[in-house]
């Protein structure tokens, strides 16, 4: 295996560990609201199968149906389904714009929404707007599929951490995920594995059920410009490294995008800081209050239907 450089990968590394550190500074308040709201979605943040017994064990339901509604209202009145909700057009006014320039961008807008239908986005952008909704911060990454069909994902809150560029839009973004051995390979090639995850690879008992982690990390790149450059995937606009991050922290493949793979959508600033403010923190103290009522309600109603009995 061909090793990158290792200064570049040492700063590759570094960039991830610190941007990974400060998003942890918002994950305590998506935790809470995840616990007290939408227990389900705490699987995606510790990136298990699925959320333990203790979390499931205390939530609003009232918080719940608010927070299905919210997101109802942004599929409805942002892209809804049955209807056109954008459209390309040309910009051009007067003379400058002819009936030939109208029809191609008409006709590329049905080809996207052909497409659009075609993939998983209507599926993934409801779990991103819930995640706007519930924790402030959306989350939504696009690639294709070898077939050439746009393949969406949704990156739950608290497994990625963003960076801003000047103009207040995100332009960096570091990923969390955990793949099987079997996956990695398939993915990046067994060769270019760490020897922890191809001797797990080996080993038939753990190929298909053991998970590690790995990093993706995009950024862009300070000498591209838009050109011939672009075809080298390591010269295109924006970097994209994929690290393994369990025992061996190394680079294992670096490529690129022509465009910033990630739509990050916020319901509001939060401070200076890049992620969003979420809805919910505005009335924590209202469900910390209903869930500690409805606890002493069911206590009293346990000790009217089975009054306490003294014996001697």
């Amino acid at each position: 295996m061909v090793r990158p450089n290792t200064r570049l990968a040492a700063r590759y590394i570094d960039t991830a560990e610190a941007l990974l550190g400060d998003m942890r500074g918002y994950s305590g308040d998506w935790d809470w609201l995840r616990k007290h709201i939408m227990p389900r979605t705490q699987a995606g943040a510790d990136r298990e199968e699925r959320p333990s017994p203790t979390a499931k064990r205390l939530h609003s339901t009232v918080a719940i149906k608010s927070l299905r509604i919210l997101t109802g209202a942004h599929i409805m009145y942002i892209t809804p389904s049955n209807q056109r909700w954008f459209s390309l057009q040309s910009g051009l006014r007067g003379k400058e714009k002819s009936s030939r320039v109208d029809e191609w961008f008409a006709e590329s807008t049905e080809i996207m929404f052909a497409e659009l239908g075609r993939s998983n986005f209507y599926t993934e952008i409801h779990e991103t707007f819930l995640d706007r909704c519930l924790t402030g911060t959306g989350c939504l990454f696009c690639d294709t599929l070898p077939d050439g069909r746009l393949n969406f994902r949704h990156i739950p809150s608290g497994t990625y951490a963003i960076a801003e560029g000047e103009n207040g839009q995100v332009n960096t973004l570091v990923r969390q995920f955990k793949l099987t051995p079997h996956q990695a390979a398939e993915k990046f090639g067994y060769k270019k594995l760490p020897e922890s995850v191809r001797k797990d690879f080996d080993d038939p008992r753990k190929r298909f059920t053991v998970r590690h982690e790995f990093l993706h990390l995009v950024f862009p790149r300070q000498n591209c410009d838009f050109g011939h450059d672009l075809v080298n995937a390591k010269r295109m606009k924006w970097a994209s490294v994929y690290l393994a991050w369990g025992v061996e922290k190394q680079v294992i493949r670096e490529e690129g995008y022509n465009e910033f793979p990630f739509l990050v959508t916020r319901f509001l600033r939060y401070g200076d800081g890049p992620y969003g403010y979420a809805p919910g923190l505005d009335v924590m103290e209202e469900i910390t209050a209903t869930l500690k009522l409805e606890r002493v309600m069911d206590v009293l109603a346990e000790v009217a239907a089975f009054p306490r009995i003294i014996q001697l």
